[in-house]
């Protein structure tokens, strides 16, 4: 299970693999603005320098800072059952997307599909947290995956708000988003950088 801080002005990822006591060694840290990235699914219950907790999408790390870095992560998942309306009439490959809404989410930048085969899917295997659903024509899954985990206000009005509840099974009901609305939202918001 790898941990990397990903500099937020510039520089290269600082990585490190944990021993079997979960102990790791970052090394070669300048004084700067960083994230923590965690390559494998999670909610981060803990983060912490030393005493003070750190928020995992954006924290500075100074001179002075000593650690020792405190990482905690739930690695339990729970299920979401989703019913999609509006579809179009017409036989399409409509897909149901994921999009992380939540800071503690370990996979923050990473959206999670299931086709639609039929106008009710479920996503297993989900980490407990925030997220935001899309009901979208394939075609259009991969702009959704690029803008809404990392800009939260892209089609706002047209995503379903889900917090997916460590008990049980969560339940959720989405609309379809047409492509023209896509295709705006995309206008709007620009090219990532």
């Amino acid at each position: 299970m790898l941990v990397s801080l990903h500099p937020l002005e510039s520089g290269y990822d600082i990585q490190a693999q944990p021993d079997r006591d979960g102990s790791f060694v970052l090394r070669n840290v300048r004084p700067g603005r960083y994230s923590l990235t965690l390559p494998f699914p999670g909610r981060i219950r803990t983060f912490a320098n030393g005493s003070k907790e750190l928020a995992p999408d954006v924290f500075e790390l100074s001179s002075s800072d000593k650690g020792p870095l405190r990482i905690v992560v739930s690695l339990k998942s729970s299920i979401l059952s989703v019913e999609a309306r509006g579809l179009p009439n017409e036989s399409g490959s409509a897909v149901a997307l994921l999009a992380p809404a939540d800071p503690y989410l370990a996979l923050r930048l990473s959206c999670i599909s299931n086709a639609l085969t039929a106008p009710q899917t479920t996503f297993r295997f989900v980490s407990p947290g925030k997220y935001r659903l899309f009901i979208v024509d394939s075609q259009f899954q991969g702009d959704i995956a690029a803008y809404a985990p990392r800009f939260h206000d892209f089609l706002k009005n047209h995503s379903t708000q889900v917090e997916v509840s460590e008990e049980g099974e969560t339940k959720a009901t989405a609309t379809y988003v047409g492509g023209e609305t896509i295709k705006q939202a995309v206008r709007e918001a620009g090219p990532i950088r």
